[in-house]
Parts: structure tokens; sequence; C-alpha cells
């Protein structure tokens, strides 16, 4: 019987502090990086449904709606393709457009000695160049749906007795970010000195190492762990005086303690919670990738 999965998940970010967000570059989502235990070989075809909204830079609300589509090609590889919509609403204005696009292939290696492996390797390609503008103003990044550059993205996930253990890398491969955000000399407010500059960014490479402990009652599965995020080199920008200019404290790590509590509601719907709050940040963040503490809501529909 073939399963269709509809997942929507409902993002509560609060608080004032801040961290690298995960939904955006497109990395963390290796983070999940390994197939079911007991996978149904009659599945081939799955769909997912994913609506989230966020609270960004300067109380940005950042909302999107994530169709996802996934196929099977046998019961240890799957192909997954991600199109996200987002809607941005802040101080400065609002935009709208079609996100960053994401393939991936996912493989799970036969489980040894109650160990699993799974690896994933996959690309994100921008549907725009990061400069969307309200009257005739470039916006800065927590703004722009579009991160403009071409990313490859790789995983691996070992899975022993309860553990769980990930690692990635993000490489830009391609920049076409032409944002061209820079705080303006004069204004008569402080609104836009209080972003990021953001010009003709140049956005490093990102490491990510996760562990995370499932505790198991009954149906029930507790997840605590740690999601660690590196960015190894500076971010780059086109000073006011057209200079190329590294951002100081806009390399280094991003540390979130996270937590997931999963439970079956029935035979066809599940439901997590999830959470996540940083404990080190990095200085700059020019990406607009900044989010506050997240909680997420998810539920999982199986046909």
């Amino acid at each position: 019987m073939r399963k269709i999965n509809f997942t929507i998940i409902f993002v509560l970010l609060f608080a004032k502090v801040f961290s690298q967000g995960c939904s955006d570059a497109g990395l963390c989502s290796i983070a999940n990086a390994h197939l079911e235990n007991n996978p149904d070989s009659s599945r081939r075809f799955s769909a997912a449904l994913t609506l989230s909204v966020g609270v960004g830079e300067q109380s940005t609300i950042i909302s999107q709606v994530i169709p996802e589509i996934n196929f099977s090609s046998s019961s240890s590889s799957t192909f997954q393709l991600k199109v996200p919509y987002t809607v941005v609403d802040g101080d400065l204005g609002n935009s709208s457009g079609t996100g960053d696009i994401s393939l991936s292939f996912l493989h799970r290696q036969r489980e040894k000695k109650k160990v699993g492996l799974s690896w994933n390797a996959g690309v994100k390609v921008p549907t725009g160049n990061s400069n969307r503008k309200i009257s005739g103003n470039s916006l800065p990044m927590p703004y722009q749906t579009s991160l403009g550059t071409v990313d490859l993205i790789g995983g691996v996930s070992i899975q022993f007795n309860s553990w769980n253990f990930t690692a990635g890398y993000q490489y830009v491969a391609w920049n076409g970010n032409k944002n061209q955000f820079l705080r303006p000399a004069s204004s008569s407010t402080d609104t836009e000195q209080n972003y990021f500059e953001s010009n003709f960014l140049d956005r490093g490479d990102d490491a990510l190492v996760k562990t995370d402990y499932e505790i198991k009652i009954g149906k029930t599965v507790l997840s605590p762990g740690l999601l660690a995020l590196y960015r190894i080199q500076s971010d780059k920008i086109v000073s006011a005086d057209e200079r190329k200019t590294s951002l100081d404290g806009s390399s280094g790590l991003t540390l979130n303690c996270t937590c997931n509590f999963q439970f079956p509601l029935n035979s066809f719907l599940d439901m997590r919670l999830s959470g996540g709050a940083p404990v080190i940040v990095r200085e700059y963040r020019a990406d607009g990738l900044t989010r506050s503490v997240v909680f997420n809501l998810q539920f999982q529909l199986k046909l």
C-alpha cells in the first residue's frame, strides 16, 4: 500500500536570543539524513506540506509553505524535491516569492550490529539574485526569498542503539547574490541602521555536527540533542567605498540545544514537538538567517 505523507509544521519563534536559522540555508536538513528504521518496501511515492512562521532580524515575520515530493527507488534510497514559497513582513516593508529549490538523494546502508549508516547529497538552486527592492531601495537579506547561490550539500548520519550522530557540509559552488543593502549615511529613523549590511554578499561555507539521544517511553520518543553550525570563512561584502571587505564576527560557531518529542496519535497520524535555543552565536549575520528560539509542531498523516 502506498503511503502519502502530508506534513504540517507550525513554527513559533520568540525571545530575544538569536541564532543562525536552519530552514533557509539548507544544511540543517541533513541533520535528518537517515531513513526509517522499518521502511515499507511497497512505498514508492510520498508527499509532504510544511507550513512555517518565524521571527527573524528586527522582528521580521517569515512565513513559508514548502511542498515536498519523495520518490523511493528502493527501500533504502529516496529522491527528494522541495520548493518553498516565502512571505516576509517587517518594519521596512514586505516581500514574497518562490524560495531556493532543493533536490537531494538519500541512501541508507544495511544495518549491521545495531549500527545504521545513511548519507545524502544534494543541491540547492537559487530562484533569484537576493535583490528585492521597495521604492527603489534594496532590502536587507532577511527580506530576500533567495540566497542567490548554488550550494552543494552533503552529509552522513550514524545510528548506534539510541544515539544519532550527523555531520555535514554546505559548499557555496556559485555566488549570484546581487543584494545592494548598505546602511544609509543619514536617515530620519534608525530602522535601516539596525540591519546588517549585505552589499554583494559573498557567504562562507558551513559545517554541521549534530547528536541526539532517543529516550523511548512506550510509543513516545524524546530526543534531546546538540546542533553545531560553523561558518568556515568570513562573509564578505562590497563596502560603501567599493572595497571587498571581510566581515569581522561573521565566521565561527553557532551552538544550539535541541529537543524532539514524538508520539503517534493513531495509526494514521503522528505528532512531533521540537524546539531549539542557541547558547553560542556569531556576532555578524549578514545572510539574514537569524532566528530566535524555535519551537515546531508537526503532524504527519499516512494514508
